[in-house]
């Protein structure tokens, strides 16, 4: 992305729209410029928790912060999954991916039977 902007006589700038997307920051947002090599690097000051920091795990409730969900499922439903098994479903996942199978030609192929 390459972008310009024009300096005023005070020395201000207006960052462009797509810049300031692309580093999240909005108004009122502070921007710190550090110099990098040859040139300068604009990156947003993050001061205090993220602004998404209050809707940490409300997604997940009664399920423990850092843990692999979908292990802690496995073992709520009371059986891990051997290895074997998971290897067998991710060749299974990488041949519908590569062949734009449907679930139902996914099926007969774990059950060893051709697809057609």
């Amino acid at each position: 992305m390459k972008c310009t902007a024009k300096i005023t006589s005070k020395g201000r700038i207006t960052i462009p729209f797509e810049v300031r997307r692309a580093l999240g920051v909005r108004e009122g947002d502070v921007v710190l410029f550090e110099k990098n090599g040859g040139g300068i690097r604009v990156l947003p000051k993050r001061e205090g928790p993220s602004r998404l920091a209050a809707y940490a795990g409300i997604g997940n409730p009664g399920v423990p912060c850092n843990v692999d969900i979908a292990q802690y499922v496995r073992e709520m439903r009371g059986h891990d999954a051997d290895e074997d098994t998971c290897e067998r479903a991710y060749e299974l996942a990488e041949k519908k991916s590569a062949l734009n199978l449907h679930d139902g030609d996914v099926r007969l192929l774990a059950r060893g039977l051709p697809t057609y």
